[in-house]
């Protein structure tokens, strides 16, 4: 709830710092976009990203079938991590998608250094890249899980990796035996079902019952990768020769993963009859899309109303609230109501990208997880009642409406598209951070305690934190989301949109301060004149 009025000065002032807060934020990743062909003859655009104080190296592409696979490298622990995002087959009992995660050890002979990385410039960005060398097929038999909570020991990256997989986070028994070695709790691994035990268990393909266990198999190719360096020689004027780096050399390389899973309905991609397959898909496909179209309208018809009913809890609250503080306005409980939904969006949103992932500067544009869901409906259900408020008792001006109708609209879109949940929860937590502080100040004002220090104090966090959250952080949160290929383009307008709103408020914000300066050099002043009056602090007219 902060009213602000929108002039042509602001207007101007706004463009240009958000151009400067863009250039800075470019400065901030460090990424190489180059188009390959995969193996299937399809044109798909691969996204390298270092980070050389991290020390980790990251690839990701998307396949013809829609899958989408992440790479990445982590030279301070050793660790590789493979990930795929597998559409799934909704009339087949399946979830939108299948997350998958492989862990091994990584070779240093693998892929050039995260330095080496940083440093790489596309010149053609057109250009469809080849490698120059092709390297075999590495096969590796996955005998064992790992447990998510515990991952990381072996590195911090697996968390935000793998969180859509948990149950599906595989190694092999020789990379358990090497990090047990090194001290790493026993408890992070399960022992599978042997692999070699063909006996008991058959391969995926070749079994009927979708509820039988088998061996499941799944392969992949990074098609294009820098994975050595290459150094030329040269002479100075002294005839001494010296080598320097002039180049890289690239390559192509494919896995072939073989794990245990409980039953074949999570290995369906591992088909035997494909005859079969094929004339059932191409008999069925209307009756795939009908099924998910239902299924679709289903789950948005399930989130309506537990939208409602969370708006129903927020007006009970309120009216709750005008009851036990009868002596009190309408806009007092109402601040109160909001000061409550604050705390608990940054506090549910916190969790959710600190702890539950993903890292929503790194994986935006992933599917939402149960728990961005519920903390997007709740915040949902507030924004439309403060709003219906606001505009009942015309409390507020333009922007905050707008705020509002932003956020209202940017929380459906993201519901309905099933998407870009981590991006809405971080905008969230970015939004309402500041929100206590500002409920704060007009506590204070009311209670005549705003003159204080203490109102001085919520005054000074309220605007480091809104400058820190929502401009710089902000600033690169929407840079990330603009140069990642995963969100679409109305995400990603919207992002632009509430970075754009968020600037209108600093620019007021800003005056705030520069008046609240002055008034305190005023006071400063006066207070040091009567001083120089009267002779003394102790006596004051």
């Amino acid at each position: 709830m902060f009213a602000s009025c929108i002039s042509a000065p602001s207007v101007r002032i706004l463009t240009r710092l958000c151009a400067l807060v863009l250039v800075v934020a470019v400065g901030l990743c460090s990424e190489l976009r180059v188009r390959v062909r995969l193996s299937d003859g399809l044109v798909t655009e691969e996204v390298l990203e270092a980070d050389s104080e991290r020390d980790t190296i990251s690839l990701e592409f998307k396949q013809g079938d829609g899958t989408l696979i992440t790479f990445v490298a982590d030279f301070k622990q050793d660790v590789k991590i493979f990930r795929a995002l597998i559409l799934g087959e909704l009339e087949r009992g399946q979830n939108q998608y299948q997350a998958l995660c492989f862990i091994s050890r990584l070779n240093r002979n693998e892929i050039i250094p995260s330095e080496s990385m940083a440093r790489l410039r596309q010149k053609n960005p057109q250009a469809i890249r080849l490698a120059e060398e092709r390297r075999g097929l590495e096969q590796l038999t996955m005998s064992a899980a790992v447990n998510l909570s515990r991952a990381w020991q072996l590195s911090s990256h697996i968390h935000n990796m793998c969180s859509e997989a948990r149950e599906a986070i595989y190694t092999r028994e020789a990379d358990v035996k090497h990090w047990l070695d090194k001290g790493v709790d026993a408890s992070i691994f399960e022992v599978l079902p042997q692999t070699t035990e063909a006996a008991s268990f058959k391969a995926c393909h070749s079994t009927k019952d979708l509820w039988q266990p088998c061996l499941c198999t799944y392969s992949l190719r990074l098609e294009w990768y820098p994975c050595l360096l290459k150094y030329c020689r040269s002479r100075d004027t002294t005839g001494k020769g010296s080598n320097y780096k002039c180049g890289i050399k690239s390559c192509s390389k494919g896995y072939h993963f073989t794990y245990y899973v409980p039953q074949k309905q999570l290995c369906l991609w591992d088909e035997g009859d494909l005859a079969f397959c094929s004339g059932w898909t191409s008999n069925t496909e209307d009756v795939n899309e009908e099924t998910h179209a239902q299924h679709h309208g289903e789950k948005m018809a399930l989130l309506v109303v537990v939208a409602l009913l969370c708006l129903s809890c927020w007006v009970s609250f309120y009216f709750i609230l005008c009851y036990v503080n009868g002596s009190r306005s309408y806009e007092w409980n109402c601040r109160l109501v909001t000061l409550v939904h604050g705390i608990l969006a940054v506090c549910i949103t916190a969790y959710i990208g600190y702890v539950d992932g993903p890292w929503p500067f790194t994986y935006p544009g992933t599917k939402n997880t149960p728990l961005q869901i519920s903390a997007m409906v709740v915040s949902l259900g507030y924004f439309i009642f403060d709003m219906a408020w606001c505009v009942y008792f015309r409390t507020e001006g333009p922007v905050m409406l707008a705020h509002h109708t932003m956020s209202i609209l940017g929380i459906l879109l993201t519901l309905w598209l099933g998407e870009s949940g981590i991006e809405g929860c971080a905008v969230l937590f970015g939004s309402e951070i500041t929100n206590p502080l500002l409920q704060a100040r007009w506590f204070l004002k009311q209670t005549g305690h705003y003159g204080t220090w203490l109102g001085n104090v919520v005054d000074v966090l309220f605007v480091l934190l809104f400058v820190v959250m929502r401009i710089f952080v902000g600033g690169t949160m929407l840079y990330c989301e603009l140069i990642s290929p995963r969100p679409r383009f109305f995400i990603k307008c919207g992002g632009v949109a509430m970075y754009a709103l968020s600037w209108v408020f600093m620019v007021d914000i800003v005056r705030f301060a520069i008046r609240k300066s002055k008034r305190w050099h005023k006071q400063q002043r006066d207070q040091q004149e009567t001083v120089t009056a009267n002779g003394h602090e102790g006596k004051k007219d």
